[in-house]
């Protein structure tokens, strides 16, 4: 009557308009877990908390379909650099002064700040352990400890 073929008549009938109660709970858990995991683990949790034997090529469509692919984390930068060019160490191990100002002490630490590493160096008194200056920049190199023994003084 509507001119249309008895294939996709039936086709249409078939196909379901919203998602169904795999689908559902494919987009539950991945909605639930922030889209940081991917298909693999999804076909897992469905295997362990579900009894759900799936194929994984299955899991991968339906999320290919609803677009719910799990958001890679960027990968952090290395900013190590090899050796350094000074090598500085005429305490032998000796860290105890018996006076202030005898001895000092400085240290380069990582913080991880957003996407990226920044760094804290520090200049630390032996003899009572307290920090003298600090300074905190987005590289690792002389000048960031140079930057701090300038605030001490």
């Amino acid at each position: 009557m509507l001119g249309v073929d008895e294939a996709t008549y039936y086709r249409c009938c078939r196909k379901s308009w919203g998602p169904s109660e795999l689908e559902e709970k494919i987009i539950n858990l991945c909605v639930a877990l922030k889209f940081r995991i991917g298909h693999l683990m999804v076909c897992g949790i469905l295997r362990k908390e579900h009894n759900l034997e799936l194929n994984r090529n299955t899991v991968q469509r339906i999320m290919q379909k609803f677009n719910i692919q799990c958001q890679v984390k960027k990968k952090r930068q290395n900013y190590l650099a090899g050796e350094s060019e000074i090598v500085a160490n005429i305490l032998n191990r000796e860290f105890t002064a018996t006076e202030p100002n005898g001895k000092w002490m400085t240290d380069i630490s990582y913080l991880a700040y957003e996407e990226k590493m920044i760094y804290l160096s520090t200049i630390k008194d032996l003899y009572n352990n307290e920090i003298l200056a600090y300074t905190i920049g987005d590289k690792q190199d002389k000048a960031l400890v140079l930057e701090a023994l300038v605030l001490d003084t």
